[in-house]
């Protein structure tokens, strides 16, 4: 997903449908941790979906009228992530 790719409630929500059960799982969890307040932890292989699960737990949270901000983790030096 590039930086411009907007994630809405219906895309979401359209997924709950698939035939994987995996996928399912994920998104009832994206649908669990959104109206929390806590940070989540998303990891993953390369083009696994990573940035579409925190684009959706973001739409579907208290904030999202506000900003989203992707960051590639692997373009930063370790000593920045620090």
């Amino acid at each position: 997903m590039g930086v411009s790719t907007v994630v809405t409630k219906d895309d979401v929500l359209r997924y709950l449908d698939l035939p994987s059960a995996s996928m399912r799982e994920v998104l009832h969890l994206i649908t669990r941790v959104a109206p929390l307040s806590t940070t989540v932890f998303i990891n993953g292989p390369s083009g696994s979906g990573k940035e579409f699960v925190a684009r959706a737990i973001h739409c579907l949270s208290k904030r999202e009228s506000g900003p989203f901000i992707a960051l590639n983790c692997g373009a930063v030096p370790r000593d920045l992530i620090e």
